[in-house]
Formats: structure tokens, sequence, C-alpha cells
């Protein structure tokens, strides 16, 4: 949160309603994200899920979830390396972070 808090401030000031809008704005793209990542592993589109999963991985760092970012990182290097056994559950370990992630945000947005 502290990371999250800072980049709030850093960008939008003392305005208390830019953290809420950075917040949904997250919410937002992410949940997006996941889905396209979803897609593209049905498709086995494994470039469009690179893309994806660095996007993710990229505005989870700057809003302070580095377990999230990390284990997009992770994902993100099998499908550098072309290494695609296990992928569903590295996305399915991505979900739950992120189910995580999302809570402590709407908690922080509505305290």
């Amino acid at each position: 949160m502290s990371t999250l808090l800072e980049t709030a401030s850093d960008i939008g000031g003392e305005d208390p309603e830019f953290l809420i809008e950075l917040i949904d704005s997250y919410l937002d793209n992410s949940q997006s994200l996941l889905q396209q990542l979803y897609t593209s592993f049905a498709q086995k589109n494994f470039e469009v899920m690179l893309l994806t999963v660095h996007t993710l991985k990229s505005s989870s760092s700057v809003i302070g979830s580095e377990y999230l970012a990390t284990l997009c990182r992770e994902l993100e290097t099998n499908l550098r390396n072309q290494e695609y056994e296990d992928l569903d559950i590295k996305i399915n370990k991505i979900t739950d972070e992120y189910a995580n992630v999302k809570s402590e945000l709407e908690h922080e947005k509505y305290h």
C-alpha cells in the first residue's frame, strides 16, 4: 500500500480522489488483461500472452504489488523461453494473487 500511496501522491498530489481513480483504473485494466490472458492461453497464442502478462507485470509493479509482478515476470520468462508446460497453473496463481490485490485495493479505496 505504501508504494501505491506514494505513486498517487507523486502523480496526483494531495488529491484524495486521484487515489480512487488510480485504483479504479488499475482494477479495470488488470481485469481486462486477465481475461485476455485466459483467452490467449485457450487459443495457444503465446505472443499475445507474452504482451499481456508483460503489461500486467508492469502495472502491478507501479501500484506496489510486487508478488503479483513477480508471478507475472516468471510467466513472462517462461513464454520468452518457449517453455509452455504448466502455463495454466501459473495463470491460476496470478489470478489468485490478483484477487488478493483487488481485495486490498478495494479496502484502501473505501477507507
